[in-house]
Formats: C-alpha cells, structure tokens, sequence
C-alpha cells in the first residue's frame, strides 16, 4: 500500500492542540479544563480505582485462551510505553464520559456513544503504530474506532487502514474487531480506492479467506465486502479468488451465504468462474447437507449456458442421487421446475428401478414429484412399471410405497381415464389383502374415492 501521509504532516489534525472548554465543579473553586494537567492527573488518578482490564496485558479472546492474536506489543519488549499509557487513559476516560458526575463536561449515563472530540488530544498518541488495531479488539474502542471511520477524513482512515491490514483477517473472525472492518465496507468515507485497498488485503491469502468465510463472524463481513465494491474489476477479484475454494465454502455451515451472497449481488458473468466449479463437482456438492440447500438458492442467478450444463450432470447421475438423503432434494427441485423435457429424461434414466425407488425411503419423495410434475404420457410409464411388477402388493403395503401408489391414482384421476381404470382394477383385485394390513387400508381407501368420479366405473362389478 502507498505511503499514507508525509512525516512532516500530523497524523490526525483534530488531534493538534485547542482550547477547551472549562467546568466549574461543584463545591469548590477549582476548574476543570482537559487542558488542564494537575486537573487529568487527579481524574486519571482517582479512576485507577476502577476494575478496567489493561488493554495490552488482557486476552481479548478470553481467559486462559491460547491465541496470541492480542500481543501486537510484547509484554516483555515495550517499545513505546508513551502509546500503552496513553490507551489505557482511553478507558479510564470512556468510562468516566460513560458515567454522570455534576457539571462534568460530555458525561451521560449508560451512553455507549463514542467519546467527544475535546478528549481526542489525551487518547491517541502522536504515530498509533498498533493502536487501533488493539482498538478495534477492545469492547470499548472499537465503538470509538467506528465512530472515527464514519467521520474521519481520508488521512485519517488511511492511517486506520494501514494500521490495521496486516491483521485483518484476524479481526474478521473478533467479536468486536468484525464490525470495525464491516464500517470499512459501509461509510461513505470510505473511498473506492480505500475499499479495493482492504479488499486486495483479505482475498490475497486464500486460506486465510477460506477460514474466515467459514466462520460465523468472518463470513458476515465478507458478505458486507460483497454488498459494499460497486467496481466491475472488484466483483471479478472476488469470483476469482473464491473460485479454488467454492467447494470446501458451499459445503460449510457458514462457507454457503458467501457463494449465495455473489450470485446476488454481482452479474452472472462474474460468477460463470464459481457455476463452473460446481458443476466440475456436483456430487460432491448435491450430495452434502450444506451443498443441496445452496444450489438451490443459487439457482436463478446463474447465465443459461452453466445451469443447463448442471442439470445434464443431474441427469446423468439421477439415481444416486434420487437415493441420496440430500440429493434427493436437489432432484425434486429440478423435477418441480417443470422442465418437461428434463422430467422426460429423468424418467427414462430412472426405468426398470421405480419399483425399488418407490420403497426407498428418500427416493419414493422424488417418484411422488416425477408423477405429480410430469406430462401424463411420462408419468404413464412409472405408472405402468409397478402395476406390472409381480412386487406391487408389497409396494402397495410398504411404509413409503403406499405413498407413490396413492399419488399415482391422484395423478390419473380426471385426466387418464382408461389408466386408472385399469390401477383401480388391480387394487380391488388384492382388497382382501389390503384390508388386513394398516397401509394397504390408505391406498383402498384412496381408489375407492376416485371412484365415484366415474359414471363408467361400477366399483361392484370390479369387485
């Protein structure tokens, strides 16, 4: 990243030196002005009294945690006892804005607002170098640092940015650092050229990214960074570099809303990179909890070209998938679409096995939808197929046949005449043995509705 600022120039001009405001306290003559060094002094002494955790000696992920992600100053080595002075006085004055005293200047009970610009001078040291990247972990500086990023000026957020990229993506992951680098992709402060500058720090190390897009804090300010480039180059930087990870992300509990995520916001040419990688390993995807669910919210935004190149991959490997416990899913998806075509070579692919499919527990679900969503010429053969298979009392009885057969007399009912006429025949044929077994009494019961709808049919001549 380019030099930020000249050495000559202050860091941060609201942090030079001005006048303050004066207070007189309560029941004395004294006057408190920030300015004011004995006055400080006796504040800063009288709060040490407070339980404020030392910023730079706490554990920001917990007691006892084994990350070292905190020492950014080590504690055997301080280079600059002038900056961890002055940032444990941050908290000693946040919290004394934080609490109403009589006449106090800025002090507001419960307030969780950032801390006025008179006490900035006292907060920030002349050069940070690591200070707001111990902010940003802080639960009270990274309100302060927030605050800073919405009205700072390009200087300012510069230096902000630069303090904080080389640890950025540990920050994605910190319970507080996250918002911090969410404000960066939010603020209208922020420029373009700053946002591409945070963005090329995140996608260049791709495990890294991948790690953080599976986190559960991580994956929510990647989704920001996604809503918040408006660059064509920016989009394509993005696709291209979760491209070598889509499938390990869309297969995570939290990898998934990334991939849904760029298929939403940007144009589907972007995203033809990610589509091909799905495709390339669409067992692998359709076949996971995660996997089947994000394929279908991704669905509609992809171009023509990839998704048809998809659903020929779901043709081919229908059956395994008709009989996966989440591929099944993605087949009623393609199969509710109604995609007649697609339905038609479904069918042929899954023949002579509709028997067995139907008394699969998860593959019955997609023979229910092929006859639902079918053409009634297709879904004949289905139909057919277990009338004349020597296994359709069994089927007719099983725990989940005895769905399939129901919907196929559904499916006849008013629309094939002489089709279920002919099913209807072959289930009163076995009612004696269908009226003894709980199961079979639903699909009895199911035939002998359908037919009072037929004039034709006399159900006593049948029997």
């Amino acid at each position: 990243m380019a030099q930020f600022m000249n050495d000559d120039e202050h860091s941060f001009p609201f942090m030079q030196e001005h006048e303050y405001p004066t207070t007189t306290l309560p029941h004395t003559n004294s006057v408190f002005s920030p300015s004011n060094t004995a006055t400080m002094q006796d504040l800063v002494s009288n709060m040490q009294g407070l339980r404020l955790s030392h910023p730079y000696y706490r554990n920001t992920f917990g007691e006892g945690s084994s990350s070292g992600f905190h020492n950014y100053y080590p504690m055997t080595n301080h280079a600059n006892d002038d900056d961890e002075a002055t940032f444990y006085r941050t908290r000693i004055l946040h919290a004394a804005a934080t609490t109403r005293v009589p006449n106090c200047y800025d002090s507001v009970v419960g307030s969780r607002s950032s801390l006025s610009n008179d006490y900035v001078p006292f907060l920030y040291p002349r050069n940070p170098r690591g200070l707001f990247v111990s902010m940003a972990m802080d639960e009270s500086g990274f309100l302060v640092l927030q605050h800073k990023i919405e009205v700072g000026t390009p200087k300012e957020i510069d230096a902000i940015i630069f303090d904080l990229k080389d640890h950025v993506h540990d920050l994605m992951k910190h319970y507080c650092g996250n918002y911090v680098i969410q404000k960066l992709f939010q603020t209208s402060t922020v420029s373009k050229r700053q946002v591409n500058a945070i963005l090329s720090f995140i996608i260049k190390d791709l495990q890294r990214l991948k790690d953080v897009c599976m986190d559960y804090k991580g994956n929510r300010v990647v989704q920001k960074m996604i809503e918040g480039v408006v660059t064509t180059e920016a989009m394509y930087a993005i696709t291209a570099a979760i491209a070598p990870i889509t499938v390990s992300l869309i297969t995570s509990a939290n990898g998934g809303y990334v991939i849904e995520q760029c298929m939403k916001r940007f144009p589907s040419s972007c995203n033809n990179v990610i589509f091909h990688k799905i495709v390339m390993n669409n067992l692998d995807i359709l076949r996971n909890q995660h996997g089947c669910r994000a394929i279908q919210k991704c669905w509609d935004y992809a171009e023509e070209a990839p998704r048809s190149q998809l659903v020929q991959e779901i043709i081919s490997n229908a059956k395994v998938l008709t009989e996966d416990p989440f591929g099944n899913y993605v087949m009623q998806f393609v199969i509710e679409k109604k995609m007649m075509l697609v339905n038609q070579k479904i069918i042929s692919r899954l023949r002579h096995n509709f028997v067995v499919l139907s008394m699969n527990k998860y593959a019955s679900n997609v023979v229910e939808t092929l006859l639902l969503h079918s053409e009634i010429e297709d879904a004949a053969h289905i139909i057919l197929e277990l009338m004349c298979s020597p296994e359709f009392l069994n089927l007719a009885q099983d725990d989940y046949g005895n769905f399939v057969v129901q919907k196929a007399i559904k499916c006849t009912m008013g629309i094939d005449h002489y089709l279920y006429i002919g099913l209807s025949s072959m289930i009163f044929s076995l009612r004696n043995n269908l009226e003894s077994h709980p199961r079979g009494k639903k699909v009895l019961a199911a035939v002998t509705k359908g037919a009072s709808f037929y004039t034709s049919v006399n159900v006593s001549d049948v029997l």
